[in-house]
């Protein structure tokens, strides 16, 4: 699934972010700021009457039509607003929010073809567009066009290194393009900066279906928890500084959940013994920093057989590895 946001949510983003500038030809700045007063209320169905008058009396105010477009593409009223949008585009050819917005309409139309094109036409008047090159990015993706996608990401992450559905985006590509090295590259570095969320879960999905664990989805009750893995150096007993961050979240959800009871794992091929070590440590270190967590919430076991997980359509054996479980009350 592509990380896109709808329309709908970067109303928001441009209330606070359209930059109000020079007085265009054609419109006045009456309607710029009648206009984004109805944007940030989200009063969109009372601003259009009030649009309607401005344009009965100037139908060539640009600012008049664009509200008007903006208003009836937030109400999914796209068959109507398109013309407004285009006739603010071609009135101020130079105001690449027009042609950015133009663009969101003819994806509402799933006329794809324009869309980008008004992308494209925003970039050519700013470059510095962040919206109009992702959602370029995003149109190449559902379509296909795999090498422009990735391209658009990329620049958008050489302007803007940390904007999270670049980040995401690009693993999907990459997947694509066969480039698995490369996605799991790109899966990790939105990970680093966005560890939590569904759209985490879903990029240690995909970074566990190309066989990378340095991720897991950790079930913790009725919740899968995106975390580092928890796992050990060599033949160290103590879980490394990664697991112990993953074990104090764990740790955390049940000292706020008393219900949820865990079984904890421990898998190393090489070693029962060691396997034992392990899962003692780990029991002790959930327990002595969480006093709250009752040890008789807490089953752990040690094994030297693999771990079996089925990530997407492969299975994995993993020799090393921790894994949990909610167990029964």
């Amino acid at each position: 699934m592509i990380y896109r946001s709808t329309t709908a949510n970067w109303l928001k983003v441009f209330w606070g972010a359209l930059a109000v500038t020079a007085l265009l030809a054609g419109c006045s700045i009456a309607s710029r700021v009648q206009g984004e007063y109805y944007l940030g209320q989200e009063r969109y169905s009372d601003g259009i009457p009030v649009f309607k008058e401005k344009l009965r009396d100037d139908p060539y105010d640009a600012a008049a039509n664009y509200y008007m477009g903006r208003y009836l593409l937030a109400l999914k009223r796209p068959k109507e607003a398109v013309k407004y949008l285009q006739e603010a585009a071609e009135l101020s050819y130079y105001e690449a929010d027009y042609y950015y917005w133009l663009g969101n309409c003819h994806n509402a139309l799933k006329d794809f073809k324009a869309e980008q094109a008004s992308y494209q036409r925003a970039l050519e008047l700013n470059p510095d567009h962040l919206y109009a090159r992702l959602d370029l990015g995003h149109s190449y993706l559902e379509h296909g066009r795999w090498q422009q996608a990735l391209a658009s990401y990329e620049e958008v992450l050489r302007r803007y290194p940390e904007q999270p559905q670049a980040l995401y985006n690009k693993g999907l590509v990459l997947n694509k393009l066969g480039r698995r090295s490369a996605e799991i590259e790109a899966w990790k570095a939105y990970l680093k900066i966005y560890p939590q969320g569904r759209w985490a879960i879903r990029a240690v999905d995909h970074l566990n279906a190309g066989g990378d664990f340095s991720y897991r989805n950790y079930s913790v009750g009725h919740r899968r928890i995106p975390l580092e893995q928890i796992g050990f150096d060599g033949k160290a007993v103590a879980p490394t500084p990664a697991s112990k961050r993953s074990l104090g979240v764990i740790g955390s959800v049940l000292g706020i959940n008393l219900k949820i009871n865990l079984r904890i794992v421990v898998h190393e091929g090489s070693s029962l013994k060691l396997a034992q070590r392990r899962a003692g440590r780990i029991r002790d270190y959930l327990i002595n920093n969480h006093p709250g967590i009752d040890p008789r919430r807490l089953s752990v076991d040690a094994t030297t057989r693999p771990e079996k997980i089925k990530s997407g359509a492969r299975m994995f054996a993993l020799k090393s590895s921790v894994s949990i479980a909610t167990a029964e009350n």
